[in-house]
């Protein structure tokens, strides 16, 4: 399954350079990245009771996209503790 891998990802940093500080400075980017996954949770969290227009269809609408901004926020949260595993928890384990 990894055979062909180094190619494709030499290749990937010969079309994105930036990725070799990413990788480099991942503690930087994990912490940036989390405090603003925590932020717009925190910022949901705040706004739940938050009341939406009288307008039926605007409700609706309010209603709506604020559903898809928690159901975000959790998909948000679950790519980046999965992130997370793999940048620091794996290197523990081997």
């Amino acid at each position: 399954m990894s055979i062909g891998l180094g190619a494709s990802f030499a290749g990937l940093i010969g079309a994105f350079p930036q990725i070799v500080w990413l990788s480099e400075n991942k503690i930087l980017v994990f912490s940036v990245s989390g405090l603003m996954i925590l932020g717009s949770a925190l910022l949901i969290y705040i706004n739940r009771n938050a009341p939406c227009p009288i307008d039926p269809d605007q409700a609706r609408a309010c209603i709506s996209s604020r559903k898809w901004s928690v159901r975000i926020s959790i998909f948000s949260g679950l790519i980046w503790l999965v992130g997370f595993f793999f940048a620091f928890v794996v290197l523990l384990l081997f």
